[in-house]
């Protein structure tokens, strides 16, 4: 398999694409390949100069907000359904 070849921004030694750091200096790599022709792109391009194929960011949720709306989804759904004992305990948990 063939990499394509990129130099590094910190210490300008070369480096295969797709690293995360740098083998030689340990610097973060702000460039991927492009998911379409495999150019270097910044990691956080909606598209790609060369193709302009659109590059998924790799943005997450946050595990807090996931929480939280399942919370808040089950004690709708707990709500509907009006049962007391369960809602309580959910609010002691909760609160």
């Amino acid at each position: 398999m063939e990499y394509k070849m990129i130099f590094c921004k910190g210490c300008g030694k070369e480096m295969p694409l797709g690293l995360s750091l740098c083998p030689h200096c340990g610097r973060k790599n702000d460039l991927k390949a492009c998911e379409s022709c495999g150019n270097p792109v910044p990691v956080k391009a909606g598209r790609c100069s060369v193709c302009g194929a659109k590059n998924s960011k790799g943005a997450k949720v946050p595990v807090i907000v996931t929480v939280l709306v399942v919370a808040i989804a089950a004690l709708a759904a707990l709500v509907i359904t009006k049962n007391e004992e369960i809602i309580d305990i959910i609010k002691q948990i909760i609160l």
